[in-house]
């Protein structure tokens, strides 16, 4: 067998599809690609070298290893991670991080904007899937709720989010699960408990 047709086996394997060749004859790498049933790498692999390059990587990964939960590529969200008691104690903020279906997060996102999230751009989708693919690991994204006091309108939630892009590089790589960093702040004129704050934004993602 080829290294093209073993690359092709071996992603087929992974996404639990049967491998089967169409058509006469011998097939010629772009024949292989084509079959292939991920578009997006199939997007990726747009000649010979980039298919044997991406096609191993992708067959290679850990999916469920793609994010680092150490970073957030954020300082403030990184201090979090890192002194969550100060962050509770100090800032009325707590954070708990839950892993999502990677397909759920726009949903998420178009929830907490009340409207449609905004456009994904596909060069950095294809940008960091081609870190993801070379052995980097993204920074975890977060869906931020917080409780805040307005003059006339009174307490409301406001909604903030980072990670759109590497969440849907994720979903397009084949990723089942992958975590998100929910935080809960309460402003402190607002009426609402951090506590009871936090348990009402956790049980979104129940």
């Amino acid at each position: 067998m080829t290294e093209e047709a073993n690359i092709v086996k071996q992603i087929y394997i992974k996404q639990q599809e049967p491998l089967r060749y169409y058509g006469d004859g011998k097939p010629t790498v772009r024949d292989m690609i084509e079959q292939l049933n991920n578009p997006f790498l199939n997007y990726i692999a747009s000649d010979r070298d980039t298919f044997l390059h991406y096609g191993q990587r992708y067959a290679e990964l850990d999916t469920n290893d793609i994010f680092n939960t150490k970073d957030t590529g954020l300082p403030t969200y990184n201090d979090m991670l890192k002194d969550p008691d100060y962050f509770e104690d100090k800032k009325n903020t707590v954070f708990k991080i839950i892993d999502i279906r990677p397909k759920d997060y726009k949903t998420y996102v178009d929830n907490g904007f009340r409207s449609t999230a905004p456009t994904i751009e596909e060069d950095l989708v294809l940008e960091y899937a081609k870190q993801v693919l070379d052995g980097s690991r993204m920074p975890m994204g977060f869906l931020r709720y917080d409780l805040e006091a307005h003059e006339y309108r009174g307490d409301y939630v406001s909604f903030t989010q980072e990670g759109m892009h590497r969440y849907k590089v994720a979903e397009l790589l084949g990723a089942k699960k992958a975590p998100v960093m929910v935080v809960a702040y309460v402003d402190n004129k607002a009426g609402g408990t951090l506590q009871a704050h936090a348990e009402a934004t956790f049980t979104l993602f129940n």
